[in-house]
């Protein structure tokens, strides 16, 4: 079966992508202007007469073309990015283009000035290695990253492995080096060395931006998650969830949980130990339910609304097994809790310790609000009848009391055994139910 796609993600991502394509356009053409510049207006100062009758060395006719070919490179990009007519695969196209070209402007400066390949790294073309591997540096994809130093790697170092001979006179070779590092050779190294430093700072400043969005996306799921379930805040804060998904009606099981005296230890015990012992009591019942696969709804002092198939495609059948697996477990633990806890505040714990209710059927549930204020809403009659089931529970002194209902779309679990026909306050009509033996 095929893995669905995330649409959200990718949208993102492209987007970033092609923002990086487009910097790395702008950076091709800044370096071409910036270098064309470094090597012509000398000419115009100081022989003006060499760009009026055409008379230019080779070697900067190859450096004139070489740096023509980025300028246009980079407006292809540009033009590309800007009118959404770039593809994923042109990111590994365009460095294949960068790497052909160094390597070409290389082997005409060797060709040209009769060195061994070996000297290679000494023409002032090999300066432009930096620069391109700082304008990959501010893409997404450090596979592409590796890629172009492979390339790079390659345009400079192959033409180290031709065996041309040295010049025979050393007064030609001497003149050949000491034309590369000239002054306008010089001050072109320094200018690119200066390219590939904005470079990869303008790659440090988006690495900053992406992780502040980061950080900002994580301290408002860190929001959501003080006002809704904490698998409910996880699917806000991720923007591949479609708000569908977050809301609707489903099928599901309800335990209610109410703990016994309550009322009495806030009578006895000053606030600040009562809510001690209840957040203990609720942590208590939250690890039961998310051990049994549910998710707290919400809390309204000691009493306890849990869910059972509300996120995901769960079974409802599934769900009701695991509601009544969870609401015997809380009923167990909580006994054992009230047996040490309150005990210790000299508070006689009652017998049993908590009400639960157990009922299934089709609710409404999902946020309601906005990002400053969001709230869990579960409707339907379902919920009502579990509130009052839980008041069965109690008045008849059980732990345990579920429906029909659930147990009948749970498949009858053993274990349980049926207390009769129960009158519902506010309804008409009663229901079967059935406590944990």
């Amino acid at each position: 079966m095929p893995r669905p796609r995330n649409d959200a993600t990718p949208t993102d991502i492209d987007a970033a992508e092609r923002e990086a394509e487009r910097l790395g356009g702008w950076m091709r053409i800044a370096m071409a202007v910036i270098l064309l510049a470094s090597l012509v207006v000398p000419l115009l100062i100081i022989r003006p007469d060499m760009i009026m009758t055409g008379a230019v060395d080779r070697r900067l006719m190859v450096a004139l073309v070489t740096l023509g070919a980025f300028g246009l490179l980079g407006m292809v990009v540009v033009l590309l990015t800007i009118r959404r007519r770039h593809r994923r695969w042109m990111a590994w196209v365009f460095p294949l283009t960068d790497a052909v070209l160094l390597g070409g402007s290389v082997w005409a400066g060797l060709v040209l000035t009769g060195l061994p390949g070996r000297y290679a790294l000494m023409l002032t073309a090999a300066a432009l290695a930096p620069v391109l591997l700082a304008i990959a540096a501010i893409r997404l994809r450090p596979m592409a990253i590796m890629m172009v130093t492979g390339l790079l790697v390659m345009a400079l170092g192959l033409p180290m492995l031709s065996n041309h001979d040295i010049p025979a006179d050393p007064a030609v070779l001497a003149a050949a080096i000491n034309g590369m590092h000239a002054t306008p050779p010089n001050i072109g190294r320094l200018l690119m060395l200066v390219l590939a430093g904005v470079a990869l700072a303008i790659a440090a400043a988006r690495n900053r931006r992406m992780v502040a969005r980061a950080v900002a996306e994580a301290a408002r799921a860190g929001r959501l998650g003080r006002f809704l379930p904490a698998e409910i805040a996880a699917m806000m804060a991720d923007p591949a969830t479609s708000p569908d998904a977050l809301g609707g009606r489903r099928d599901l099981a309800i335990v209610f949980v109410d703990l016994r005296g309550s009322t009495a230890m806030a009578e006895r015990l000053d606030p600040q130990a009562t809510g001690r012992l209840l957040g203990d009591y609720r942590r208590r019942v939250g690890q039961v339910v998310g051990g049994h696969g549910g998710m707290i709804a919400g809390f309204v002092g000691d009493g306890v609304l849990a869910l059972f198939g509300a996120t995901g495609d769960a079974d409802p059948a599934a769900a009701a097994r695991a509601a009544l697996h969870a609401a015997r477990a809380i009923a167990a633990d909580v006994e054992i809790w009230a047996g040490t806890a309150l005990a210790a505040e000299g508070i006689p714990p009652h017998r049993p310790a908590v009400a639960v209710a157990v009922h299934a059927g089709p609710v409404y549930c999902g946020p309601v609000g906005d990002d400053a204020r969001l709230d869990y809403t579960v409707i339907g009659d379902p919920v009502n009848v579990a509130a009052r089931i839980e008041s069965v529970a109690k008045q008849a002194g059980l732990a345990v009391v579920a429906t029909d209902t659930v147990l009948d779309l749970a498949g009858h679990p053993p274990g349980w055994r049926s207390i009769g026909l129960c009158t519902l306050r506010g309804r008409s009509a009663g229901m079967v139910c059935h406590t944990a033996d």
